[in-house]
């Protein structure tokens, strides 16, 4: 991780965001990118959309923690919902291309731009456009460097209790 991509804007893809959230680590975005990273909004449709094909979730008393999350960090302050103006990236899933159209906006605008993007040709695309990408596992990575999380944090399950053994041993290799 380079200096330049610390001091840039961070755009987050559906993914990365719930994956964060289910390991309780959405918080520590804000502690290595500037705030407020940005959502575009077909993203936030996504992060709002019922698991089930019923459509949107009708009550605020059932969230998941994703959404949860983004209302928590949206009321903060620390993620903010934008768009595109324009699409520019075709081969990818709708989410995907607006967090790399967003981004390769904010490169043009002479601003720097880090993906945080958990899919691996996504994550490849994004690069080969001359943007920063963080998948889960890297920005884990990130943490630990940096101090912000500590090993034992990372136990073989998570608070859901999904086994996150090959997190787990990503971060002590890179290490």
């Amino acid at each position: 991780m380079t200096i330049r991509m610390l001091q840039s804007q961070a755009v987050v893809d559906t993914s990365f965001w719930s994956i964060c959230c289910h390991l309780s680590m959405a918080d520590k975005i804000p502690q290595v990118w500037f705030v407020p990273a940005l959502m575009p909004g077909v993203v936030v449709g996504e992060v709002f959309a019922a698991p089930s094909p019923g459509g949107p979730l009708p009550y605020f008393a059932l969230l998941f923690p994703d959404q949860l999350g983004f209302l928590q960090a949206f009321v903060h302050g620390h993620l903010k919902a934008d768009n595109p103006s324009q699409n520019h990236t075709t081969a990818l899933h709708l989410g995907e291309r607006a967090v790399i159209d967003l981004a390769l906006e904010i490169l043009a605008q002479g601003s720097t731009a880090t993906v945080l993007i958990n899919e691996k040709k996504a994550h490849r695309f994004a690069k080969s456009q001359g943007l920063d990408a963080v998948s889960v596992p890297e920005f884990l990575v990130i943490l630990l460097k940096q101090g912000i999380l500590r090993r034992r944090r990372l136990s073989s399950h998570g608070s859901t209790g999904r086994n996150t053994t090959g997190i787990h041993r990503l971060c002590a290799r890179r290490n």
